[in-house]
């Protein structure tokens, strides 16, 4: 009798071991479908801002040439615009490399572009206020009517907290996907 109540634990033991194993294997499925989830979306904004970018340059370009402004002011316009094109599709492209391995290697490669674009932040305002100052120094002797700089500060300042808002939002949505990503990887050790 004490042997078949053994043996019924040990059934009871390898069943509940097989259920926990596949319940694992669920969660990093699940953590893999919300790490693809979030870079394709994060993809397509990134496309949607890509192509927003590609095709007004040309305009703001034309624009500040045909309004007077001077050719360092423009070529500085499209290189923040070059620059930021290129780092976006950098972090995209080391974040899609990075979920091809494990989820080691994913919360690893996020940690490190959270940690690169966490410290490219303040240079990235430096030079986005900077040549909103110097817009604003080459546009103040032209102005004749302040209505219209107002609106300028308006639309810059509204660029500018987007802009932010934008990157905070980024931030703390891989933050959180490390997070979740760290804490599975802590139960499953």
């Amino acid at each position: 009798m004490m042997e078949n109540e053994l043996e019924t634990m040990r059934r009871e033991m390898t069943l509940l071991k097989e259920k926990l194993d596949r319940q694992t294997i669920v969660t990093d499925k699940t953590l893999r479908e919300m790490v693809r989830e979030i870079l394709s979306n994060d993809v397509r904004h990134s496309v949607v801002w890509t192509f927003v970018a590609v095709f007004t340059t040309p305009f703001v370009v034309l624009m500040l040439r045909s309004a007077g402004f001077s050719v360092g002011l423009t070529v500085v316009f499209v290189a923040i615009i070059i620059l930021s094109i290129a780092d976006g599709y950098y972090s995209r492209r080391s974040l899609h490399v990075a979920q091809e391995g494990t989820l080691l290697e994913v919360g690893r490669r996020m940690a490190l572009i959270r940690k690169r674009n966490m410290q490219l932040l303040p240079l990235r305002i430096v030079l986005r206020v900077g040549w909103i100052v110097w817009f604003f120094v080459e546009c103040l002797p032209q102005v004749t009517e302040f209505r219209a700089l107002w609106a300028g500060v308006i639309c810059c300042l509204l660029g500018v907290g987007m802009g932010v808002y934008m990157t905070l939002r980024w931030q703390r949505g891989y933050r959180r996907l490390q997070l979740q990503i760290d804490e599975f990887l802590e139960t499953e050790e």
